[in-house]
């Protein structure tokens, strides 16, 4: 049951903490504007080699890490 539960906490947590870290890479790209994609692909151009280095380096569970970076990546605007 420790690991069913410490599985379910940790996807979770890496799942609200991954849309919030996107959320925050969306606002950084709207500016005092509406937004575009340009702004957009200039954060994620800064953003995804620090990703991809926490990707590959960093200790957290495999699952944890993965659900964390799809979460980031799939959070876009509305509109």
């Amino acid at each position: 049951r420790g690991d069913t539960s410490f599985g379910l906490t940790a996807r979770i947590t890496s799942t609200f903490c991954g849309g919030l870290v996107g959320a925050v890479m969306w606002y950084i790209s709207t500016g005092l504007g509406t937004g575009s994609a340009y702004g957009l692909a200039a954060v994620c151009g800064v953003a995804f080699p620090f990703f991809f280095y926490a990707r590959l380096y960093s200790t957290v569970p495999p699952m944890t890490n993965i659900i964390f970076f799809v979460t980031t990546v799939l959070v876009r605007p509305l509109s």
